[in-house]
């Protein structure tokens, strides 16, 4: 039942710090073959608490003693219209094996069959150390269709308190 008030210029630290937290963003267009699911790449760091974010491989990794329940959210604009987008938050294991759904693990998927321009997407998952978290999209025009770069971007943070 204790309230504590924080003074301006205080860092937190501890179990009370709200890390790893991460964003990137996209640096260039990136083109999404039709019929494909394709991970977002978003090689500009905004933040990297932990440099937990790979950007060769375009996926977040849980670093060593921060398992926990995180937030993960992304947001893109294609250029033009897309057909039946498909939107992902994927959460895999160390070995690369996507968690399926059943129980708490939840495959992070959201598929809508109206043509769109942009959409966001918001995942909670309970991870372990190792657990890989990668944002997706595929889109089912017909042709390769363009993300529009100002607007793309992917991030996550680890939840205090839980």
């Amino acid at each position: 039942g204790d309230t504590f008030t924080m003074p301006s210029g205080v860092t937190v630290a501890g179990s009370m710090a709200n890390t790893p937290a991460f964003l990137y963003t996209a640096s260039s267009n990136q083109s999404i073959s039709a019929s494909t699911n394709t991970s977002l790449d978003v090689p500009t760091q905004v933040i990297d608490t932990d440099s937990a974010y790979d950007t060769t491989n375009k996926r977040f990794v849980i670093p060593s003693g921060k398992a926990g329940l995180y937030c993960f959210f992304i947001a893109y604009q294609y250029n033009g219209t897309a057909t039946q987008n498909h939107i992902a938050i994927t959460r895999s294991d160390s070995s690369g094996n996507v968690y399926q759904n059943g129980g708490t693990n939840i495959d992070g998927f959201y598929n809508l069959t109206q043509d769109i321009r942009g959409i966001s997407h918001t995942m909670y998952y309970n991870c372990v150390v190792g657990d890989r978290i990668e944002a997706r999209t595929q889109q089912f025009s017909g042709s390769t269709q363009t993300l529009y770069y100002p607007r793309t971007f992917f991030g996550g943070y680890k939840l205090i308190g839980v």
